[in-house]
């Protein structure tokens, strides 16, 4: 007889938005926009990569794997909470000038 389980879904909640943004600070994650694409960046603790983040997905390991809370979303959240910044989906998109 086989087994099988079925991988833990996991939850879009405040305690695991606090979690990983107290994650995200103590391993210093920077968030970062590109200056002319308008994409932002979250770097990586242990390396020198650096994960495209959005709104609503982060291409971390955890965002990959269908986790819809990362370090580096809540570091990005934690971005747009300051001064009111433009990180909504369609914000910053780069729109080439066209004559």
């Amino acid at each position: 007889m086989v087994t099988t389980t079925r991988p833990a879904t996991r939850r879009d909640t405040p305690a695991r938005w606090a979690t990983a943004l107290v994650r995200a600070q103590a391993e210093s994650i920077t968030v970062i926009q590109h200056s002319t694409s308008g994409i932002f960046f979250a770097t990586s603790a242990g390396s020198l990569d650096l994960y495209r983040v959005r709104w609503y997905d982060c291409e971390c390991a955890a965002g990959r794997s269908g986790d819809p809370v990362c370090k580096h979303r809540a570091a990005f959240r934690e971005h747009c909470r300051e001064d009111d910044r433009p990180c909504r989906p369609d914000a910053g998109r780069f729109r080439p000038h066209l004559r």
